[in-house]
């Protein structure tokens, strides 16, 4: 904090009523030293307000949002907003619901969420993937609507997908309702809203 002194110097005012007729002066003498110390306790330093907050927890750059805490970079372009997926594939959804011990039921290649996000390419990152469902949710602010952090710019209150599978139901995976901030298990073939993830 800069120190800054203030004196207001002797003033003397002196007004000569010439044209008054009564040839009489007027003065008035003031005298003031502000304690220094006391101008600082009211003081602030402008050049502080540009300085940014280290702990934040989530910063943005580009069309990406970087969660401080964890290291992990989320996707956060305008493609969040209209882009959507199923979890699995049509094929691989049916020989699942016809056999709940194949293979094919954790199978997600194919025009699905997790495809779109292994052939993401942005803001120079390749290797992005399908966040968990625990990993959705540390972006979840109930505070807004939708109910995300408000460091991210785009979003639908919707049902995003994450990568993990419901172990209770096996045609259904989990992922997180932006609408009301939590997380829920959706049918695989229904489409979903994607927000990809990467790690620094």
């Amino acid at each position: 904090m800069k120190k800054a002194t203030y004196l207001l110097t002797t003033v003397t005012i002196s007004l000569f009523l010439t044209n008054c007729g009564g040839g009489g002066s007027s003065s008035t003498t003031t005298n003031n030293n502000i304690d220094n110390d006391t101008i600082i306790e009211n003081q602030q330093d402008t050049a502080t307000n540009n300085i940014p907050n280290i702990n934040t927890k989530f910063t943005r750059v580009g069309e990406t949002v970087i969660d401080n805490k964890r290291g992990l970079i989320w996707q956060d372009n305008n493609e969040v907003t209209f882009i959507f997926k199923s979890w699995q594939s049509e094929d691989n959804y049916y020989s699942c619901f016809k056999d709940t011990t194949s293979v094919k039921c954790l199978d997600t290649s194919g025009d699905t969420a997790d495809t779109y996000c292994k052939n993401l390419v942005l803001d120079g990152y390749t290797n992005w993937r399908l966040p968990t469902r625990d990993e959705l949710l540390t972006i979840v602010d109930k505070d807004n609507y939708p109910t995300i952090d408000k460091t991210f710019k785009n979003n639908q209150a919707s049902f995003y997908w994450s990568s993990t599978p419901d172990n209770l139901i096996v045609n259904y995976a989990l992922g997180v309702f932006f609408n009301v901030g939590n997380g829920g298990s959706y049918n695989k073939s229904d489409l979903g809203n994607i927000r990809c993830v990467t790690k620094k």
